[in-house]
């Protein structure tokens, strides 16, 4: 039995990831709580034509995929709000479904109990699938105004552990026409926003004037082209694009391929 809860949860990881394609940016809950944008994946098979990126372990954790053109100033933040009020009953009963498969089912094994409980289990697991896939293709309609794919629908009403997930499934790529900066400017801070904005500026020279816009919205203009505040002791260069600091024996960013170092200026 304790080999069934470790299968399952093996199962339930795998369904943690969505798959992605060159350009895509992957917006997620970072590990201080806020989201941060990635643009390389995380897993890649057939030389890089499959790819995957971790999403968020917890039902009620958001994440993004965005590759579009859409690089305004507003409009998004709008959109991700509605987008969550929208999926909030789908949250609730896809946070149920994972308590009772992922933490009430082990809990129960791991404490010998499951038997007396089995009758209330499979039936409270059998009400929260019904009622997270019927508010699954209710909220999946509401977000993209058409009801989900074949395989889609079919997945999540076969699959409890797929149908935890369900909250991302509808909104993931809700925002896909949106540009990674425009996408930061709406989920992150502003560090963020700018570490994502600077690559962005330094990159696509013709963006720039629509990402200045976008900092000066969120009073962080300054800081978009300021050299880093607070670098390493003892460092004498930044790259333009990324912000890293060095020190002098290095010309080059190790990171930016081809972007030679400034001279940094102390106050």
């Amino acid at each position: 039995m304790v080999a069934l809860v470790a299968v399952l949860w093996a199962v339930y990881l795998s369904e943690c990831f969505v798959r992605v394609r060159p350009g895509d940016w992957i917006f997620r809950p970072g590990l201080s709580g806020g989201m941060r944008g990635v643009s390389e994946p995380d897993a890649q098979f057939v030389g890089g034509r499959v790819a995957f990126s971790w999403t968020a372990l917890l039902p009620w954790s958001a994440a993004y995929v965005v590759s579009g053109p859409r690089l305004t100033p507003s409009g998004i933040g709008g959109t991700v709000a509605q987008l969550a009020r929208a999926r909030r009953l789908l949250t609730v009963v896809a946070s149920v479904l994972f308590a009772l498969i992922l933490l009430a089912f082990p809990a129960l094994i791991l404490t010998n109990t499951l038997l007396p409980a089995l009758p209330i289990l499979i039936l409270s697991i059998a009400l929260a699938w019904l009622s997270t896939f019927t508010a699954f293709l209710i909220t999946y309609r509401r977000m993209h105004k058409t009801p989900p794919p074949m395989e889609t629908w079919l997945t999540q009403a076969l699959s409890p552990l797929s149908l935890i997930r369900s909250p991302l499934v509808a909104s993931v790529r809700s925002i896909a026409d949106a540009h990674p900066v425009a996408a930061a400017a709406a989920l992150c801070d502003d560090d963020e926003f700018l570490r994502i904005a600077r690559l962005w500026h330094y990159d696509a020279e013709s963006h720039r004037a629509a990402i200045d816009q976008l900092a000066r919205a969120r009073g962080v203009l300054d800081e978009l082209h300021a050299p880093p505040a607070s670098p390493d002791a003892g460092a004498t260069g930044f790259c333009p694009r990324c912000h890293a600091t060095y020190l002098a024996q290095r010309t080059e960013c190790r990171d930016c391929d081809d972007v030679l170092l400034l001279p940094l200026v102390r106050n």
